[in-house]
């Protein structure tokens, strides 16, 4: 448990350095998001896995994307982040969109939760073989780069918002053959996902 603690917090500085030209207050506000994403077994995606990927941040993010490969891992997510939300006089909203057109083409069900605390958080349940995941020196799971840009892309098409994420260069190499993709490595939930 202390290793886990240490690499969350490990997670968190990185990031605060990452983005520490562009503005990195938000880190330490959704720091919790984070660690609950962690333990549910969801992989970093968006604007931030990219920026994390390349090493480069572009601007603070609008929204904290998250990628998984199973629906009950984002529900167990968005009720551990209402049990939080639970303990305060508060508001939030949770929309989500299953197997609508607003889905992008290998996302299932997306779900999006805000509070006025942390940034807009998108959890997509990605269809079955397109989860891909690698993991930082930190032990935190981030979407493929490639996988990342192409859903960037998708949306930008659809909405014509510009995606910084297209703008990024990897310093590193993945293997982003059809033989790769084979395999994929699992999540590292805290909990089995059978519960």
């Amino acid at each position: 448990m202390i290793t886990w603690l240490n690499n969350m917090n490990s997670f968190d500085e990185h990031l605060k350095t990452l983005y520490a030209s562009v503005g990195n207050a938000w880190v330490e506000k959704n720091s919790l998001v984070f660690q609950e994403a962690k333990t549910c077994g969801l992989a970093l995606a968006g604007s931030i896995g990219g920026a994390v990927a390349s090493n480069k941040a572009k601007k603070i993010p609008g929204d904290i994307d998250f990628v998984t490969k199973d629906v009950g891992s984002a529900m167990r997510f968005q009720q551990r982040l209402q049990d939080k939300l639970f303990q305060y006089p508060t508001y939030w909203q949770v929309q989500i969109n299953n197997r609508t057109s607003f889905c992008p083409e290998n996302v299932e069900t997306h779900v999006r939760i805000h509070a006025p605390f942390w940034l807009p958080i998108c959890v997509f349940v990605l269809k079955q073989g397109c989860f891909r995941q690698w993991f930082t020196k930190e032990a935190y799971p981030i979407q493929f780069f490639t996988d990342v840009s192409k859903a960037a892309e998708e949306m930008e098409k659809r909405d014509g918002k510009p995606r910084p994420v297209l703008d990024l260069d990897l310093d590193i190499d993945f293997d982003d053959t059809p033989e790769s993709r084979l395999f994929s490595l699992p999540p590292t939930p805290a909990y089995p996902s059978s519960i």
